[in-house]
């Protein structure tokens, strides 16, 4: 029993923090196995992979994951395991930016009928949300992390779809963090992130910048170096802006190339409001306006008159011309 029960304590650190201790069990249980064959093998590629994700090193990630799941297919006995594989591969993949690798993962994902699926529920929803994002779909991420915050309440899974959505650029659960903050590093940190992205405190996410990077997680730590280039340029502070902007960039690109809206935000800044960057980010994925009005709950007309300004904004023809100056298509 060794190895699962160490594969779930390696899940509890992923959750709640700090990411580096989860790291470190996860290597400590690969020591502890010097040659393991078969699904030895395999489960400690998920352990350590799920490990890796949760630090952002997605290139890592996905190498480990995409190693485990072939070897576990086929497997008399590995069916829970294959589903948790499969599951931090899809999170690992949108996060990464592959977008047509991320959606045929949580395709194949929704495939299974083991019964840890079931159990699961809340890291699926989650996957779905980052795929979400990935799309332009941010409103409908922010939906379904919120929705998983509150039906996980109390939990690690709590405090984990709370980050989530201050990553993506809504500080409302400030409040709650707030409340979570004495129960893990995670909950604390997100919970200043989220007050200092209240207030538009750019000096203090920065800090927080750093104070992830000593947690193990990469991936928070360029969100939040994004988050405070946006916060800078928004206020006219355009050369501190341009530190932070390419400080997420370095951290991304150290996560072996990472996406997220708020780093695409920082790499690219337009003159567009959340809404139009929801609805550019969708039409350059080839949405036609009336898809685009049912994914994000506007009429066509909204979309037309939002696609009509973007393209008066931003001096762009055509949607080919509108992909290739967010850099999306």
């Amino acid at each position: 029993m060794r190895l699962p029960l160490g594969f779930v304590e390696v899940i509890g650190f992923g959750l709640t923090g700090p990411p580096n201790v989860a790291l470190a069990r996860a290597e400590k249980i690969q020591a502890d196995y010097p040659e393991p064959m078969g699904l030895a093998a395999d489960i400690i590629g998920v352990v350590v992979g799920h490990a890796l994700l949760r630090c952002g090193d997605l290139a890592g990630a996905i190498g480990r994951l995409r190693e485990s799941r072939a070897g576990l297919h086929g497997q008399a006995n590995a069916g829970g395991f294959l589903v948790f594989c499969q599951l931090y591969l899809t999170q690992a993949l949108a996060a990464s930016g592959d977008l047509p690798a991320a959606r045929q993962a949580l395709a194949d994902l929704e495939q299974f009928s083991e019964p840890t699926a079931t159990l699961l529920e809340p890291d699926l929803h989650l996957a779905r949300a980052a795929l979400a994002a990935r799309e332009g779909a941010v409103t409908e991420a922010l939906a379904i992390t919120g929705q998983v915050a509150a039906t996980a309440a109390g939990g690690g899974y709590e405090i984990l779809a709370l980050h989530a959505m201050v990553r993506l650029g809504d500080p409302s659960p400030a409040t709650r963090l707030s409340e979570l903050a004495s129960r893990s590093s995670r909950a604390r940190l997100a919970a200043a992130q989220a007050d200092a992205l209240a207030a538009g405190d750019a000096e203090r996410l920065g800090g927080l910048c750093e104070e992830w990077l000593r947690a193990g997680d990469r991936l928070a730590a360029a969100d939040v170096a994004a988050q405070a280039a946006i916060v800078l340029r928004g206020q006219k502070r355009d050369g501190t802006a341009a530190h932070w902007a390419a400080r997420a960039d370095d951290l991304a690109r150290s996560c072996g190339g990472a996406w997220s809206p708020v780093l695409a935000a920082a790499a690219r800044p337009l003159a567009l409001s959340a809404r139009e960057r929801e609805v550019v980010t969708l039409a350059a994925h080839g949405l036609a306006n009336r898809a685009i009005a049912d994914r994000l709950g506007l009429s066509v007309r909204t979309v037309e008159g939002h696609l009509y300004r973007i393209r008066r904004k931003l001096g762009a023809n055509d949607r080919t011309g509108l992909a290739a100056l967010i850099g999306e298509g």
